[in-house]
Protein backbone atom coordinates (compact mmCIF):
# COMPACT_ATOMS: atom_id res chain seq x y z
CA UNK A 1 0.00 0.00 0.00
CA UNK A 2 1.30 3.63 -0.78
CA UNK A 3 0.25 6.76 0.51
CA UNK A 4 0.82 10.23 -1.77
CA UNK A 5 0.19 13.48 0.41
CA UNK A 6 0.57 16.87 -1.48
CA UNK A 7 0.82 20.29 -0.96
CA UNK A 8 -3.23 21.63 -1.50
CA UNK A 9 -6.21 19.56 -2.18
CA UNK A 10 -7.47 16.00 -3.32
CA UNK A 11 -10.06 16.27 -5.49
CA UNK A 12 -12.13 13.59 -6.39
CA UNK A 13 -14.30 15.16 -9.42
CA UNK A 14 -17.11 13.86 -7.51
CA UNK A 15 -20.02 16.39 -5.81
CA UNK A 16 -20.90 14.29 -3.00
CA UNK A 17 -17.58 14.35 -1.44
CA UNK A 18 -17.64 18.01 -2.16
CA UNK A 19 -20.90 18.39 0.38
CA UNK A 20 -19.29 16.15 2.53
CA UNK A 21 -16.51 18.00 3.09
CA UNK A 22 -18.25 21.17 3.46
CA UNK A 23 -21.36 19.28 5.76
CA UNK A 24 -22.62 20.13 9.27
CA UNK A 25 -23.44 16.50 9.69
CA UNK A 26 -21.94 15.15 12.40
CA UNK A 27 -18.15 14.35 12.24
CA UNK A 28 -16.11 12.09 13.90
CA UNK A 29 -12.97 14.18 14.56
CA UNK A 30 -11.55 12.67 17.89
CA UNK A 31 -11.20 9.71 14.61
CA UNK A 32 -8.71 12.00 13.13
CA UNK A 33 -4.87 12.80 12.90
CA UNK A 34 -3.83 16.77 13.39
CA UNK A 35 -2.91 17.36 9.85
CA UNK A 36 0.66 16.52 9.22
CA UNK A 37 2.98 19.17 7.46
CA UNK A 38 2.97 19.43 3.47
CA UNK A 39 6.21 20.99 3.29
CA UNK A 40 7.54 17.69 1.15
CA UNK A 41 4.23 17.87 -0.85
CA UNK A 42 5.11 16.98 -4.99
CA UNK A 43 1.75 17.42 -6.24
CA UNK A 44 -0.05 20.82 -5.63
CA UNK A 45 -3.35 18.45 -6.43
CA UNK A 46 -4.47 14.61 -6.92
CA UNK A 47 -7.17 13.80 -9.08
CA UNK A 48 -8.72 10.05 -8.86
CA UNK A 49 -9.74 8.61 -12.53
CA UNK A 50 -9.17 10.05 -16.04
CA UNK A 51 -12.51 10.09 -17.53
CA UNK A 52 -14.87 13.10 -18.14
CA UNK A 53 -14.69 14.39 -14.85
CA UNK A 54 -11.25 13.81 -13.71
CA UNK A 55 -9.41 14.08 -16.86
CA UNK A 56 -10.81 17.60 -17.53
CA UNK A 57 -10.43 19.26 -13.92
CA UNK A 58 -6.63 17.59 -14.39
CA UNK A 59 -6.02 18.92 -17.54
CA UNK A 60 -7.49 22.38 -16.54
CA UNK A 61 -5.22 22.64 -13.19
CA UNK A 62 -2.31 21.92 -15.28
CA UNK A 63 -2.90 24.46 -17.82
CA UNK A 64 -3.23 26.37 -15.28
CA UNK A 65 0.48 25.99 -13.67
CA UNK A 66 -0.34 23.75 -10.80
CA UNK A 67 1.39 20.01 -10.17
CA UNK A 68 -1.01 17.35 -10.88
CA UNK A 69 -0.87 13.61 -10.23
CA UNK A 70 -3.46 11.45 -12.22
CA UNK A 71 -4.49 8.40 -10.31
CA UNK A 72 -6.37 5.72 -13.01
CA UNK A 73 -7.21 2.19 -11.98
CA UNK A 74 -6.78 1.77 -15.74
CA UNK A 75 -4.20 1.74 -18.40
CA UNK A 76 -3.20 3.70 -22.16
CA UNK A 77 -5.99 2.12 -24.58
CA UNK A 78 -4.44 4.68 -27.49
CA UNK A 79 -3.75 1.35 -29.70
CA UNK A 80 -6.75 0.06 -28.79
CA UNK A 81 -8.81 0.23 -31.94
CA UNK A 82 -12.15 0.07 -30.64
CA UNK A 83 -11.35 3.11 -28.73
CA UNK A 84 -9.97 5.42 -31.60
CA UNK A 85 -12.51 4.62 -34.63
CA UNK A 86 -16.31 5.73 -34.70
CA UNK A 87 -16.85 2.81 -36.63
CA UNK A 88 -15.96 0.23 -34.07
CA UNK A 89 -17.76 2.39 -30.87
CA UNK A 90 -19.64 -0.87 -30.67
CA UNK A 91 -16.97 -2.93 -30.03
CA UNK A 92 -15.54 -0.44 -27.68
CA UNK A 93 -18.56 -1.19 -25.59
CA UNK A 94 -18.15 -5.01 -25.17
CA UNK A 95 -14.00 -4.57 -24.70
CA UNK A 96 -13.17 -6.86 -22.25
CA UNK A 97 -9.87 -5.56 -21.83
CA UNK A 98 -11.36 -2.29 -20.74
CA UNK A 99 -14.62 -3.07 -19.16
CA UNK A 100 -15.14 -2.50 -15.53
CA UNK A 101 -17.81 -5.31 -15.41
CA UNK A 102 -20.27 -3.41 -13.40
CA UNK A 103 -23.88 -4.87 -12.52
CA UNK A 104 -26.53 -3.03 -11.67
CA UNK A 105 -30.13 -3.74 -9.49
CA UNK A 106 -32.62 -1.53 -11.39
CA UNK A 107 -35.76 -2.06 -8.96
CA UNK A 108 -35.95 -2.35 -5.28
CA UNK A 109 -36.62 -5.25 -3.19
CA UNK A 110 -39.95 -6.35 -3.41
CA UNK A 111 -40.88 -4.47 -6.41
CA UNK A 112 -43.46 -6.46 -9.12
CA UNK A 113 -40.83 -5.88 -11.46
CA UNK A 114 -37.37 -7.53 -10.92
CA UNK A 115 -34.25 -7.47 -12.87
CA UNK A 116 -30.81 -7.58 -11.29
CA UNK A 117 -27.47 -7.95 -12.19
CA UNK A 118 -28.38 -6.21 -15.52
CA UNK A 119 -24.60 -4.82 -17.26
CA UNK A 120 -23.87 -1.78 -16.69
CA UNK A 121 -20.56 -0.58 -19.19
CA UNK A 122 -18.05 1.63 -17.21
CA UNK A 123 -14.85 1.67 -19.14
CA UNK A 124 -11.97 1.71 -17.17
CA UNK A 125 -8.87 3.57 -18.99
CA UNK A 126 -7.22 6.69 -19.57
CA UNK A 127 -9.96 9.16 -20.39
CA UNK A 128 -12.51 6.74 -18.81
CA UNK A 129 -16.15 5.81 -20.56
CA UNK A 130 -15.26 8.75 -23.47
CA UNK A 131 -13.30 6.20 -24.87
CA UNK A 132 -16.33 3.85 -25.05
CA UNK A 133 -18.87 5.52 -25.24
CA UNK A 134 -21.89 6.13 -27.92
CA UNK A 135 -19.88 9.44 -29.16
CA UNK A 136 -23.93 11.32 -29.59
CA UNK A 137 -23.38 14.46 -28.71
CA UNK A 138 -26.72 16.39 -27.56
CA UNK A 139 -27.09 18.68 -24.92
CA UNK A 140 -30.84 20.85 -25.53
CA UNK A 141 -32.36 17.89 -23.60
CA UNK A 142 -30.76 18.87 -20.05
CA UNK A 143 -32.68 22.30 -19.43
CA UNK A 144 -34.29 20.82 -16.57
CA UNK A 145 -31.68 18.91 -14.93
CA UNK A 146 -29.29 21.96 -14.99
CA UNK A 147 -31.95 24.38 -14.00
CA UNK A 148 -33.63 22.30 -11.06
CA UNK A 149 -29.92 21.90 -9.67
CA UNK A 150 -29.48 25.65 -9.92
CA UNK A 151 -32.42 26.12 -8.12
CA UNK A 152 -31.68 23.54 -5.50
CA UNK A 153 -28.22 25.34 -4.70
CA UNK A 154 -29.47 28.72 -5.37
CA UNK A 155 -26.71 29.42 -8.40
CA UNK A 156 -27.43 30.01 -11.45
CA UNK A 157 -24.17 29.30 -12.65
CA UNK A 158 -25.42 25.56 -13.00
CA UNK A 159 -28.17 26.90 -15.17
CA UNK A 160 -28.68 25.36 -18.30
CA UNK A 161 -28.00 28.90 -19.98
CA UNK A 162 -25.19 29.40 -18.56
CA UNK A 163 -23.86 25.79 -19.48
CA UNK A 164 -23.92 26.74 -22.56
CA UNK A 165 -21.08 28.87 -22.27
CA UNK A 166 -18.90 26.29 -20.60
CA UNK A 167 -19.82 23.54 -23.94
CA UNK A 168 -18.94 26.23 -26.14
CA UNK A 169 -15.37 26.60 -24.34
CA UNK A 170 -14.96 22.83 -25.05
CA UNK A 171 -16.10 22.71 -28.55
CA UNK A 172 -14.12 22.47 -31.63
CA UNK A 173 -17.31 22.50 -33.87
CA UNK A 174 -16.50 21.00 -37.36
CA UNK A 175 -19.78 21.57 -38.93
CA UNK A 176 -21.27 24.96 -38.55
CA UNK A 177 -19.36 28.38 -40.31
CA UNK A 178 -18.51 30.72 -37.02
CA UNK A 179 -19.24 32.62 -35.28
CA UNK A 180 -22.20 30.97 -33.63
CA UNK A 181 -23.73 32.14 -30.15
CA UNK A 182 -24.18 28.92 -29.48
CA UNK A 183 -21.26 26.61 -30.47
CA UNK A 184 -16.98 26.52 -29.91
CA UNK A 185 -14.62 26.65 -32.79
CA UNK A 186 -11.34 26.69 -30.89
CA UNK A 187 -12.02 23.99 -27.97
CA UNK A 188 -10.31 20.43 -27.96
CA UNK A 189 -13.53 18.06 -28.32
CA UNK A 190 -14.36 18.02 -31.85
CA UNK A 191 -18.33 17.55 -33.13
CA UNK A 192 -19.05 16.42 -36.26
CA UNK A 193 -22.88 16.28 -37.58
CA UNK A 194 -23.17 13.61 -40.86
CA UNK A 195 -23.29 15.00 -43.99
CA UNK A 196 -26.59 13.17 -45.01
CA UNK A 197 -29.87 14.80 -44.98
CA UNK A 198 -32.96 12.95 -43.35
CA UNK A 199 -33.78 9.88 -45.32
CA UNK A 200 -35.64 9.79 -48.90
CA UNK A 201 -37.07 6.78 -49.17
CA UNK A 202 -41.02 6.56 -48.71
CA UNK A 203 -41.04 4.80 -45.24
CA UNK A 204 -38.71 7.00 -43.85
CA UNK A 205 -40.09 10.12 -45.23
CA UNK A 206 -43.63 9.24 -43.30
CA UNK A 207 -41.93 8.20 -40.07
CA UNK A 208 -40.00 11.41 -40.25
CA UNK A 209 -43.12 13.71 -41.24
CA UNK A 210 -44.94 12.01 -38.25
CA UNK A 211 -42.14 12.83 -36.23
CA UNK A 212 -43.15 16.79 -35.56
CA UNK A 213 -41.34 19.66 -36.53
CA UNK A 214 -37.44 20.00 -37.31
CA UNK A 215 -35.70 20.98 -34.68
CA UNK A 216 -32.12 22.38 -36.62
CA UNK A 217 -30.01 22.41 -33.67
CA UNK A 218 -29.91 20.22 -31.25
CA UNK A 219 -27.44 21.70 -29.22
CA UNK A 220 -29.14 25.34 -29.17
CA UNK A 221 -29.64 27.26 -25.93
CA UNK A 222 -33.15 28.19 -27.38
CA UNK A 223 -36.25 26.00 -25.91
CA UNK A 224 -36.72 22.96 -27.83
CA UNK A 225 -40.45 22.56 -29.03
CA UNK A 226 -42.47 19.76 -26.92
CA UNK A 227 -42.53 17.29 -29.92
CA UNK A 228 -39.89 17.57 -33.01
CA UNK A 229 -36.71 15.56 -35.07
CA UNK A 230 -33.48 16.33 -35.88
CA UNK A 231 -29.46 15.20 -36.54
CA UNK A 232 -27.69 14.43 -33.82
CA UNK A 233 -23.83 15.59 -33.75
CA UNK A 234 -21.07 12.98 -32.66
CA UNK A 235 -18.03 13.74 -30.82
CA UNK A 236 -15.35 12.47 -34.07
CA UNK A 237 -13.69 14.78 -36.20
CA UNK A 238 -14.96 15.89 -40.12
CA UNK A 239 -15.09 12.14 -41.88
CA UNK A 240 -16.22 10.43 -38.63
CA UNK A 241 -13.13 8.08 -38.43
CA UNK A 242 -11.71 9.23 -35.46
CA UNK A 243 -13.17 9.66 -31.77
CA UNK A 244 -12.73 12.71 -29.83
CA UNK A 245 -11.87 11.66 -26.42
CA UNK A 246 -10.60 13.88 -22.97
CA UNK A 247 -7.70 11.32 -23.39
CA UNK A 248 -6.59 13.45 -26.63
CA UNK A 249 -7.56 16.67 -24.12
CA UNK A 250 -4.28 15.02 -21.70
CA UNK A 251 -2.08 14.01 -24.67
CA UNK A 252 -2.37 17.64 -25.33
CA UNK A 253 -1.95 19.02 -22.23
CA UNK A 254 0.80 16.85 -21.54
CA UNK A 255 2.73 17.65 -24.45
CA UNK A 256 2.29 20.87 -23.78
CA UNK A 257 3.38 20.97 -19.70
CA UNK A 258 4.95 17.94 -19.38
CA UNK A 259 6.41 18.60 -16.45
CA UNK A 260 2.60 19.31 -14.49
CA UNK A 261 0.81 16.36 -15.49
CA UNK A 262 1.57 13.32 -14.14
CA UNK A 263 -0.38 9.91 -14.84
CA UNK A 264 -0.07 6.85 -12.63
CA UNK A 265 -2.16 4.26 -14.25
CA UNK A 266 -3.17 0.55 -13.45
CA UNK A 267 -3.23 2.25 -9.63
CA UNK A 268 -6.61 1.81 -7.53
CA UNK A 269 -7.28 4.37 -4.94
CA UNK A 270 -8.45 2.38 -2.16
CA UNK A 271 -8.81 5.11 0.73
CA UNK A 272 -9.12 9.04 0.70
CA UNK A 273 -6.83 10.51 3.97
CA UNK A 274 -8.62 12.96 6.10
CA UNK A 275 -6.79 15.13 9.17
CA UNK A 276 -8.77 17.48 11.20
CA UNK A 277 -7.78 21.44 11.05
CA UNK A 278 -8.75 23.60 13.40
CA UNK A 279 -12.34 24.45 11.89
CA UNK A 280 -13.13 21.48 9.32
CA UNK A 281 -12.22 18.18 8.14
CA UNK A 282 -9.71 18.30 5.34
CA UNK A 283 -8.77 15.76 2.48
CA UNK A 284 -4.76 15.67 2.57
CA UNK A 285 -3.66 12.91 0.45
CA UNK A 286 -5.02 9.11 -1.05
CA UNK A 287 -3.44 5.59 -0.13
CA UNK A 288 -3.26 3.37 -3.64
CA UNK A 289 -2.64 -0.24 -4.82
CA UNK A 290 -0.98 -0.28 -7.91
CA UNK A 291 -1.54 -2.88 -9.78
CA UNK A 292 -5.15 -4.06 -8.65
CA UNK A 293 -7.48 -5.73 -11.20
CA UNK A 294 -10.93 -5.19 -9.33
CA UNK A 295 -10.73 -1.29 -9.49
CA UNK A 296 -13.39 0.51 -7.57
CA UNK A 297 -12.69 3.93 -7.95
CA UNK A 298 -14.28 4.72 -11.53
CA UNK A 299 -17.02 6.27 -12.59
CA UNK A 300 -20.13 7.27 -10.40
CA UNK A 301 -20.57 3.47 -9.42
CA UNK A 302 -17.02 3.66 -8.63
CA UNK A 303 -16.87 6.75 -6.50
CA UNK A 304 -19.89 5.69 -4.84
CA UNK A 305 -18.14 2.43 -3.41
CA UNK A 306 -14.70 4.61 -2.86
CA UNK A 307 -17.13 6.64 -0.15
CA UNK A 308 -19.35 3.95 0.80
CA UNK A 309 -16.36 1.30 2.15
CA UNK A 310 -14.29 4.26 3.45
CA UNK A 311 -15.27 7.12 5.85
CA UNK A 312 -18.16 9.53 4.20
CA UNK A 313 -21.63 7.20 3.87
CA UNK A 314 -24.13 6.13 5.96
CA UNK A 315 -22.64 4.37 9.12
CA UNK A 316 -25.37 1.94 9.03
CA UNK A 317 -24.07 0.17 5.80
CA UNK A 318 -20.71 0.41 6.06
CA UNK A 319 -20.45 -2.51 9.04
CA UNK A 320 -18.20 -1.57 11.32
CA UNK A 321 -15.65 0.97 9.29
CA UNK A 322 -15.54 4.09 11.25
CA UNK A 323 -17.59 7.15 9.64
CA UNK A 324 -15.83 10.56 10.01
CA UNK A 325 -18.73 12.20 8.37
CA UNK A 326 -22.55 10.19 8.52
CA UNK A 327 -24.10 11.14 5.83
CA UNK A 328 -26.65 8.59 4.62
CA UNK A 329 -27.91 10.29 1.42
CA UNK A 330 -24.16 9.70 -0.12
CA UNK A 331 -24.22 7.37 -2.83
CA UNK A 332 -27.91 6.10 -2.32
CA UNK A 333 -29.71 8.67 -4.96
CA UNK A 334 -27.58 8.15 -8.25
CA UNK A 335 -29.02 8.43 -11.28
CA UNK A 336 -28.53 7.97 -15.35
CA UNK A 337 -30.80 7.90 -18.18
CA UNK A 338 -32.44 4.55 -19.16
CA UNK A 339 -32.03 3.16 -22.69
CA UNK A 340 -34.85 1.16 -23.66
CA UNK A 341 -34.85 -0.99 -27.18
CA UNK A 342 -37.70 -1.58 -29.27
CA UNK A 343 -37.09 -3.77 -32.19
CA UNK A 344 -38.96 -4.10 -35.61
CA UNK A 345 -38.26 -6.27 -39.07
CA UNK A 346 -39.12 -3.68 -42.02
CA UNK A 347 -40.57 -5.19 -45.21
CA UNK A 348 -38.06 -3.40 -47.62
CA UNK A 349 -34.41 -2.86 -46.79
CA UNK A 350 -33.17 0.71 -46.06
CA UNK A 351 -30.24 1.59 -47.76
CA UNK A 352 -28.22 4.76 -48.56
CA UNK A 353 -28.34 7.51 -48.61
CA UNK A 354 -29.77 7.66 -45.03
CA UNK A 355 -28.03 8.96 -41.66
CA UNK A 356 -26.24 6.65 -39.42
CA UNK A 357 -28.58 7.70 -36.85
CA UNK A 358 -32.29 10.23 -36.31
CA UNK A 359 -33.50 11.19 -33.10
CA UNK A 360 -36.48 13.03 -32.16
CA UNK A 361 -37.16 14.38 -28.66
CA UNK A 362 -40.43 14.22 -26.56
CA UNK A 363 -42.29 14.84 -23.44
CA UNK A 364 -43.15 12.30 -21.30
CA UNK A 365 -45.45 14.60 -19.50
CA UNK A 366 -48.09 16.64 -21.02
CA UNK A 367 -47.37 19.76 -19.05
CA UNK A 368 -43.86 19.52 -19.70
CA UNK A 369 -42.00 22.89 -21.58
CA UNK A 370 -38.88 20.40 -22.28
CA UNK A 371 -38.77 17.12 -23.84
CA UNK A 372 -37.12 14.70 -21.81
CA UNK A 373 -37.23 11.33 -24.10
CA UNK A 374 -35.01 11.45 -27.21
CA UNK A 375 -35.64 8.49 -29.41
CA UNK A 376 -33.42 7.33 -31.70
CA UNK A 377 -33.80 5.59 -35.33
CA UNK A 378 -30.79 3.48 -35.74
CA UNK A 379 -30.53 0.57 -38.14
CA UNK A 380 -28.98 -2.08 -36.30
CA UNK A 381 -30.30 -4.81 -34.21
CA UNK A 382 -29.76 -4.09 -30.53
CA UNK A 383 -31.41 -5.95 -27.82
CA UNK A 384 -29.68 -3.91 -24.73
CA UNK A 385 -26.45 -3.80 -22.52
CA UNK A 386 -25.81 -7.99 -22.72
CA UNK A 387 -22.27 -9.10 -22.55
CA UNK A 388 -21.08 -10.58 -26.25
CA UNK A 389 -23.80 -9.30 -27.94
CA UNK A 390 -23.42 -5.00 -28.20
CA UNK A 391 -20.63 -5.87 -30.75
CA UNK A 392 -22.45 -8.35 -32.70
CA UNK A 393 -25.56 -6.65 -34.00
CA UNK A 394 -25.94 -7.42 -37.43
CA UNK A 395 -23.81 -4.41 -39.51
CA UNK A 396 -22.27 -4.14 -42.53
CA UNK A 397 -19.79 -1.04 -42.90
CA UNK A 398 -19.12 0.54 -46.08
CA UNK A 399 -17.11 3.92 -46.40
CA UNK A 400 -19.04 6.23 -49.11
CA UNK A 401 -17.47 10.16 -49.06
CA UNK A 402 -15.62 8.79 -46.35
CA UNK A 403 -18.24 8.70 -43.78
CA UNK A 404 -19.19 5.52 -42.09
CA UNK A 405 -22.61 4.36 -42.88
CA UNK A 406 -24.25 1.32 -41.44
CA UNK A 407 -26.13 -0.54 -43.76
CA UNK A 408 -28.47 -3.21 -42.09
CA UNK A 409 -31.24 -5.14 -43.10
CA UNK A 410 -32.91 -6.40 -40.19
Amino acid sequence: MTVFHFLRAVFLAVLTSRIAFGSTAPQRLDALKECPSTDSSIYDYIVVGSGAGGGSIAARLAENGFSVLVVETGVDQSNNMNTTLFSLSWDAIDDSTIDLNYTISEYPPGFPIQRNNIWYPRASAIGGCTIHNAMENGISGLRQIFDNIARMFTDSTWSRDNMQSFYALLERNLYLTPPNVDHGFDGWLNTIRAPVSFSSTAIGTAVIEASGPVIEDVNSHLPLPHFGRGLTSWTADTNLIHRSSIRDRLDQVAANSTDKLTLMTNTLTTKVLLCKSAKDVVAYGVSVAPGEKLPIAQGFTGKQKLNETRIIANREVIFGIPSVVHLPGVGSNLQDNDEVPALWELRQNFTDPVSFGEVFSTSAHSTSLEPDIDAYFVPAQWTGFVHGTVSESPRVYSLANNTDRLQNSV
